[in-house]
């Protein structure tokens, strides 16, 4: 069973590319796979981690070494139960012994190092390790958004920024790489970008603490007196692109009476307007073709109300109850949905 290991808190640069040279030198050695019995012991050392019994399984998978030493699903669980239990530098030690191996799991050994390296503050090695694992696994959307918090975490904003955005082509339903891309351009200055990223991850992720943080900033960046409210410092360029159509949009006052319905239609002018910016920036060639579509096929209604249901308004309970089919039409459309440079 393969595990993944994730950073947790929120608030890449040009990556280095290995030479020809450099990928010669990086032989990988194969891994020689687990008997049944190994197997065995594998799968009760995984019951004891689930189970917080990380000494335990941690015999369990030393065991499976002793016999066979070359048992990547062994090492990587040990290294695994290791960054579990707060020994980090033992997690960082079985790591580097698995990235030696050619497997599936090696871009999991590399996040597992990347991970330990970053609980020790040891920022530099964690950064790395993750460029090594992106050399050796350039297509693991875990590894860029790793690197992405890492640099996050260190206030090295535009590298945040630029693993983020990989992270989110890679792996388009990903929330939490949404999330950090919205926190970047907020962070910024970037208002349409932001809107665009935290809208799309409330679309993943609408019920939980941090859907109740990016709701609460979308209220804000969608209200037409957010200047007055807020200063924000508007930054234009590649990564942000500039939307005056967009944010022509967004100084409009809402002069609706209903809540909820003010909400819908003041999302369909804003993806209606975001229709026409479609190459502008990052956010205008990923985002706004997804949110001009959502318009195109009718789905502002289902979105609004889907993203808003961290808010406990009963307008918006109901509603849900009521248009239970739209809202499986809306997200069955969603999931399918072919992202710019995604391959899936």
């Amino acid at each position: 069973m393969i595990r993944y290991t994730l950073l947790l808190p929120i608030v890449v640069t040009a990556l280095l590319l290995a030479s020809p040279a450099e990928r010669a030198i990086a032989q990988k050695k194969t891994p020689v796979p687990s008997t049944q019995e190994q197997s065995r012991l594998i799968d009760q050392g995984t019951a004891m981690h689930d189970n917080q019994d990380f000494e335990g399984a941690i015999e369990k998978y030393r065991q499976v070494l002793a016999e066979n030493p070359d048992n990547v699903d062994a090492l990587y669980e040990l290294s695994y139960a290791q960054l579990e239990k707060g020994d980090y530098g033992a997690a960082i030690e079985s790591a580097e012994r698995g990235i030696v191996y050619k497997s599936e799991l090696l871009p999991l050994f590399y996040i597992t190092l990347g991970t330990g390296y970053d609980a020790l503050k040891e920022t530099r090695k964690a950064i790395d390790a993750y460029v090594r694992g992106i050399r050796d696994a350039p297509e693991h959307y875990l590894l860029h958004y790793n690197l992405a918090v890492t640099y996050a975490n260190t206030k090295r904003y535009q590298e945040a920024g630029e693993s983020f955005r990989r992270a989110v082509v890679l792996k388009p339903d990903h929330p939490s790489s949404h999330f950090g891309l919205g926190n970047i351009y907020l962070i910024a200055g970037n208002r349409v970008p932001a809107i665009c990223a935290l809208s799309r991850f409330l679309v993943l992720e609408p019920l939980s603490t941090r859907s109740d943080a990016a709701l609460a900033a979308l209220e804000t960046l969608i209200d037409p007196d957010l200047d007055s409210i807020v200063v924000v410092k508007r930054k234009k360029g590649k990564d942000g692109g500039d939307f005056p159509l967009t944010e022509a949009v967004l100084a409009i006052p809402d002069s609706s009476s209903g809540e909820m319905e003010g909400t819908v239609e003041r999302f369909r002018a804003i993806f209606s307007a975001l229709a026409g910016e479609q190459n502008q920036g990052f956010a205008g060639g990923y985002y706004a073709p997804y949110f001009a579509e959502i318009v195109r096929r009718k789905f502002v209604e289902p979105f609004c109300y889907y993203t808003f249901q961290s808010t406990g308004n009963s307008d918006v309970r109901k509603w849900l109850k009521s248009n239970d089919a739209s809202v499986k039409s809306f997200l069955t459309w969603s999931g399918g949905y072919q992202w710019k440079g995604s391959t899936r």
